[in-house]
């Protein structure tokens, strides 16, 4: 069209006999020469000129529609998606005749998707050349453009990042939630027999879990985030519209939902919107985030009657971010303005009086209750006098208009913490927030049996200005998969963190491409381990040991199958030295790791040897066999510690023997007698009741999310179960979400697995 008036109109014709008399073209592109780019029904693809509209070439490359079209920021590049599930690559050829220009040729396809290819768009930018296809499969697939063949794609998960299932321990209760409906679950136990011998229970049958409840949401707003307390008797359910509250109470063997209705005295919590909630683990509060990244915290009153449905008070409590100075931040991230600083994740310590959050661009902000519990004291928003001489100092004005306006509930303050500022920047978005759980009982100052101080004439109700003095270590997992440890209250970080700085996690680790979506402890016993997963990856991290030093020769020893397999990682300066820096892997495009050259599909290979001289003639065999494949997820060449940080992190460990470690997380024990074993014993010796200090398994996928169930002896039995011989040590629920139970169409050709 120009001017309103329409130019040329470009028709193909009639279909394909013994098909539909017309042919319907579902994507048109432009490229930056003005060619015209089409993708019709019939499966062909269309080049036409944009000056003369005529057109220059057709390409059936598709056994079916095509429904999309995507072009490179060059204009030499061109894809296509339909529902034969092919994504199809074309490029540019000097093949046409003298005066008639380029052609076009098909170079190959691929089937990545399970489903029609619906939607294909392209980013290219400096270090990043990609092309997002998606689909019926809803999993987005991530492809090179400028690397295509030569690089794996990769698939992203159709999962939440912040997983959507929670659990109360005591109770045995599985919560999911989706769109506008939640539902709720018991688990039934496992028995010792059933553990000793190897099995699980059928949790998908009747005797492995049942649905004692179910909550549909009126509205339109989908829920953001929902909650469970770990007592089983609150559920909190946030939309960004309101916030709702229900007490579940058993009767008959399933679960009675009670909302929280409004009265004069307590919290109407429904025009309260979040993006954000969670319980403390005492379950005596209630923290929201709002859209604005307001942080509300409301308490819960004192009432020990399951008949009688909890109420939450009116007065809640708004805490205040520290202010961060911005001005050393990248600058493209200018444009974002304050999105950075949203908020993304939220955790309670285990004595419940630690409250820390953590933004995208990686700040903490971390609050304490000041002062013990006193359920005789009433709820006073204004300063007591007698407490006005004992606040902290601080020259932060807005420190200062905040204690003014402190708010006392039942004896209790929550307040910065005092060394919040010292707690450093982290480098990426905290993935991970979690508090180590407590195995001590926090002690305090007993005054006439109870925790708090004196009362005299002028302060019958005096306010005690105690810090927390329990389990106060956070340990956080980035978006770069770095592991961090602090101690909150003293503002450093742990020891634990000291020894072992994220250069020295395992390179398999910090090679994930699937970033992590939570963790669960296990604290039983001597045991302090944390178990972190993903989408398609879980792995443990034993905190009570310290991980294997990287050495300048690094050896992985692979003991599944009672293969040692060693792979060198020794660099020598020599005369090529320039030569091997050239031939190192480079980072990849975006999307997957690089394709081994043994494994290429199409093209001669990345590099070409060269021979000059009288060798020229004659030939040589090169085994492409004998090439070292590359990991999975290697993003370059590995990088590894200086001896500078390797002395320091000696240094650190004190009297540990660095040597007694090996990778893997195998721990080495052996005194210098035993160090004329080979390597197959040592391992052996290792592998009979030697503790772990990491392990990995990738068999689980995709996961939705895992949760613990049960907790220590002497806490209530499950939902409408007696107790059980349960068997020690951790029990959680893994909760996975196949394709194949998604209820998605069939696609349009058919299951096929391989190319024809």
């Amino acid at each position: 069209m120009r001017n309103g008036q329409q130019v040329r109109n470009m028709t193909l014709g009639p279909g394909p006999k013994g098909g539909p008399k017309e042919t319907l073209v579902w994507s048109v592109k432009c490229l930056l020469d003005g060619t015209i780019v089409s993708g019709d029904s019939t499966g062909t693809l269309c080049f036409w000129d944009g000056k003369n509209h005529a057109l220059l070439q057709r390409i059936k490359s598709h056994d079916a529609d095509i429904l999309d079209v995507a072009v490179s920021a060059d204009g030499q590049s061109v894809f296509s998606g339909g529902m034969d599930r092919r994504t199809t690559l074309y490029r540019r050829t000097s093949s046409g005749r003298p005066g008639e220009g380029h052609r076009w040729a098909k170079i190959t396809h691929q089937r990545m998707h399970q489903n029609d290819v619906k939607a294909m768009a392209t980013f290219e930018t400096k270090g990043l050349s990609i092309l997002v296809s998606g689909g019926l499969d809803t999993m987005p697939i991530i492809v090179p453009i400028q690397e295509f063949g030569r690089e794996h794609h990769r698939t992203l998960a159709s999962l939440p990042q912040e997983p959507n299932v929670r659990s109360a321990s005591k109770k045995r209760l599985l919560v999911s939630w989706w769109d506008r409906e939640v539902r709720i679950w018991t688990i039934s136990k496992c028995s010792k027999k059933q553990t000793d011998e190897g099995s699980s229970p059928d949790v998908r049958g009747p005797q492995g879990r049942r649905l004692v409840a179910k909550i549909a949401l009126q509205g339109d707003e989908s829920i953001t985030s929902a909650d469970i307390s770990s007592d089983g008797k609150n559920f909190a359910v946030a939309t960004m519209a309101e916030l709702r509250v229900f007490h579940l109470r058993l009767r008959s063997g399933m679960l009675k939902v009670q909302k929280l209705e409004q009265t004069q005295t307590f919290a109407d919590l429904s025009k309260r919107q979040a993006k954000m909630i969670q319980f403390s683990p005492d379950t005596r509060w209630l923290a929201t985030i709002g859209a604005d990244n307001s942080i509300q915290l409301y308490r819960r009153s004192k009432i020990n009657d399951d008949k009688v449905s909890p109420v939450f008070l009116q007065t809640s409590v708004e805490l205040k971010r520290l202010r961060r100075d911005t001005s050393t931040t990248k600058a493209n991230d200018a444009s974002l303005g304050s999105y950075n600083r949203s908020i993304n994740r939220l955790t309670f310590s285990a004595d419940s009086r630690i409250l820390a959050v953590s933004d995208i661009s990686g700040f903490l902000d971390t609050w304490v209750i000041e002062g013990h519990e006193d359920l005789t004291q009433g709820n006073d928003e204004k300063p007591n006098p007698a407490d006005a001489a004992d606040k902290f100092d601080s020259s932060d004005e807005e420190d200062s208009g905040e204690e003014d306006s402190r708010i006392i509930i039942f004896g209790e303050h929550w307040i910065r913490n005092p060394a919040a500022s010292l707690l450093a920047k982290l480098p990426a978005a905290p993935l991970v927030l979690s508090f180590r759980p407590s195995t001590t009982q926090a002690t305090g100052t007993l005054t006439n049996g109870n925790i708090g101080v004196h009362p005299t004439r002028h302060n019958p109700h005096p306010h005690s200005h105690d810090i927390p003095n329990g389990e106060d270590r956070l340990f956080i997992l980035t978006a770069e998969n770095q592991i961090y440890e602090f101690n909150v209250l003293s503002g450093r970080i742990s020891d634990w963190s000291r020894r072992n700085p994220t250069s020295r996690l395992p390179q398999e680790f910090q090679d994930l491409r699937d970033r992590a979506k939570s963790a669960v402890w296990d604290v039983r016993g001597h045991n302090e381990r944390i178990w972190v997963y993903g989408v398609s990856w879980l792995w443990m991290f034993d905190l009570s040991r310290d991980l294997p030093p990287v050495d300048s020769e690094q050896k992985d020893v692979n003991v599944t199958n009672g293969i040692s397999k060693e792979i060198s990682l020794k660099r020598k300066r020599g005369d090529n030295d320039e030569d091997r820096r050239a031939s190192r892997p480079r980072i990849d495009t975006g999307a997957g790791s690089k394709i081994p050259n043994a494994k290429l599909g199409i093209s001669i290979g990345r590099k070409m040897r060269k021979i000059n001289g009288t060798d020229a003639a004659a030939g040589q065999w090169i085994s492409l066999e004998a090439e070292q494949d590359l990991p999975s997820d290697e993003e370059g060449d590995y990088v590894l510690a200086n001896e500078s940080d390797q002395a320091l992190v000696k240094l650190r460990r004190g009297s540990i023997n660095a040597d007694r470690y090996m990778l893997n997380g195998h721990v080495d024990n052996s005194t210098d007698a035993d160090t004329s074993e080979n390597d197959d014993t040592r391992i052996a010796k290792m592998r009979d009741g030697k503790r772990l200090a990491y392990w990995h398994t990738y068999k689980y996928r995709p996961i939705l999310g895992i949760v613990p169930l049960g907790s220590e002896t002497g806490d209530e039995a499950a939902v409408g179960e007696e107790d059980d011989d349960s068997p020690s040590g951790l029990e959680v629920a893994l909760v996975e979400r196949p394709l194949f139970d998604w209820d998605v169409p069939p696609p349009y050709l058919g299951n096929q697995e391989w190319d024809p």
